[in-house]
């Protein structure tokens, strides 16, 4: 379990099934990576910290900034970008069908 620091100085921990949820949700992102630099992200800035109401809105929205863009400019295996192949020939269903044997 993971503690991220909120704005009054409490502790809001992240519980296991809500972590299940976002590897589900994100299955490109490595949660548990992301949620440990989220607590270093809090800690290291204590003016931006989220209140109780407002820290599974961040948390959601850090992970969605996470995921790779459908346009497949990002590596799956890795986060460093590569340009997304471009010819001619690319039709709207090839690019549907790559992206689809992407995610197997």
């Amino acid at each position: 379990m993971t503690k991220l620091k909120l704005k009054n100085g409490e502790l809001f921990e992240i519980q296991p099934e809500l972590i299940q949820v976002y590897k589900k949700a994100y299955p490109l992102v490595d949660i548990d990576k992301q949620v440990a630099i989220m607590a270093a992200w809090c800690i290291s800035n204590p003016s931006k910290r989220k209140t109780k109401r407002g820290i599974l809105r961040f948390v959601n929205n850090w992970l969605s900034n996470q995921t790779p863009e459908l346009s497949g400019a990002y590596d799956t295996q890795s986060t460093s970008y590569r340009p997304p192949e471009q010819t001619e020939n690319t039709t709207t269903e090839n690019r549907i069908n790559q992206l689809k044997r992407a995610r197997i």
